[in-house]
């Protein structure tokens, strides 16, 4: 028979693996907004930078949080987080830096 913490060990693997992926999914988000700026580099005057610099800040704390402590599930999700923030940064950084002439938030 299954003992009960088969069970919940079961349940937190589920629930672990669900986390993950939606975090995924909502780490994407940034990356939507860069290749808007790739496409048209005009979009980068409405990206505030504050959003994806605090953005990455609270992806590489996680992480650090995830890996020092350990907590296995944190992990995946913000290191990709990470790439995610600093990418799109260095994207709407680079193309406000290519149009000096244009007023943007950056």
């Amino acid at each position: 028979l299954d003992s009960p913490t088969t069970g919940a060990m079961a349940a937190d693997f589920i629930l672990d693996t669900v986390a993950v992926c939606f975090a995924v999914f909502f780490m994407t988000a940034p990356l939507s907004q860069a290749i808007d700026v790739c496409g048209t580099p005009a979009k980068v005057r409405y990206v505030n930078p504050i959003n994806l610099l605090c953005f990455s800040l609270n992806c590489i704390t996680q992480l650090a949080y995830g890996l020092f402590l350990p907590v296995p599930p944190v992990v995946p999700c913000n290191a990709y987080g990470v790439f995610v923030g600093v990418f799109s940064t260095s994207a709407c950084w680079y193309f406000a830096k290519k149009e000096p002439h244009e007023k943007t938030n950056w």
